[in-house]
């Protein structure tokens, strides 16, 4: 684990078996609000406050290094492994090139967090207040040019677009331009399962009232990107869409970002061979 300079990070390991869970990601995991500190559903933990004082020398400071975190009474022993922007290195857990057969042992008894948005239903809703100048930039993104999605306000109106490896884009828009102040904007999209790679509804609403829909004819059934991760309040890749220009920093403020993901509509057949074709690395369908 590598800690970027100025940052707490928690680098304590309790020395006991593995009984229970294997959780494997292969995500990016962004904080997109401000949790308190300690919070448990927050990954990566959040550094805890500082509460010393660093002076000139270290006469003049006052150390107060971080409290060691203790589990829960009971919590089974869970070993939690993050991997993130890792690119033609990734592991053949999750469909990449290099081989970690040891992983994909502990990994058949255990958890593979990797099938996110794909083949299902999913919503997407941002909590932004808008200067009175009006605000543009990015909300949240994932993948890029050449696969991917993203939620975001461009001249002051609020649009969705997905891009489908570069082959086809479609774009929600929305169709009035947001006034100062707070809004709730939202993107919810029914699949049109059962089955891989199918369509979608795609209907866009601000506070709660409709303000755009439209028709996603197929969408990505397995890999969004092998090098573009997920973003929120700028995009640190390429644009998914080719009308803006990155990073597209949000203007605005963002308070929260919430994605809720639905079932999987897919037969066991159609289960059984989305892990096989994952587990050969494919990056489409």
């Amino acid at each position: 684990m590598t800690c970027p300079r100025n940052r707490v990070c928690d680098r304590t390991i309790n020395h006991t078996r593995i009984t229970s869970i294997l959780a494997l990601f292969s995500l990016t995991l962004v904080g997109v609000t401000a949790p308190t500190a300690g919070a448990q559903e927050v990954l990566p933990r959040p550094a805890q406050p500082f509460g010393g004082r660093i002076g000139l020398t270290a006469q003049d400071s006052i150390k107060d290094f971080p409290k060691e975190v203790q589990a829960p009474k009971g919590a089974p022993n869970i070993l939690l492994i993050l991997t993130d922007d890792v690119g033609f290195g990734a592991s053949s857990t999750f469909g990449g090139p290099v081989p970690t057969p040891t992983m994909e042992r502990l990994a058949k008894n255990g958890l593979r967090y990797t099938h996110t948005q794909k083949n299902k239903s999913f919503q997407i809703a941002a909590s932004v207040e808008i200067p009175a100048g009006g605000a543009e930039g990015m909300l949240i993104t994932q993948g890029g040019r050449f696969a991917g999605w993203g939620l975001y306000v461009l001249g002051g109106k609020p649009v969705f677009c997905y891009n489908l490896a570069g082959v086809d884009r479609y774009y929600v828009n929305g169709q009035d331009t947001l006034a100062p102040g707070k809004h709730a904007i939202a993107l919810d999209f029914k699949y049109d399962g059962p089955g891989l790679g199918k369509g979608g509804t795609a209907t866009l609403t601000v506070d709660g009232k409709p303000a755009g829909g439209g028709k996603l004819a197929r969408t990505m059934a397995f890999r969004i990107s092998l090098d573009e991760t997920l973003d929120c309040g700028e995009d640190t890749g390429t644009p998914v869409s080719e009308s803006y220009q990155v990073p597209f920093k949000f203007t605005g403020t963002i308070a929260k970002v919430a994605i809720k993901i639905g079932e999987a509509k897919l037969t066991p057949q159609e289960q059984e061979e989305y892990d096989e074709i994952w587990g050969r690395g494919a990056l489409a369908e």
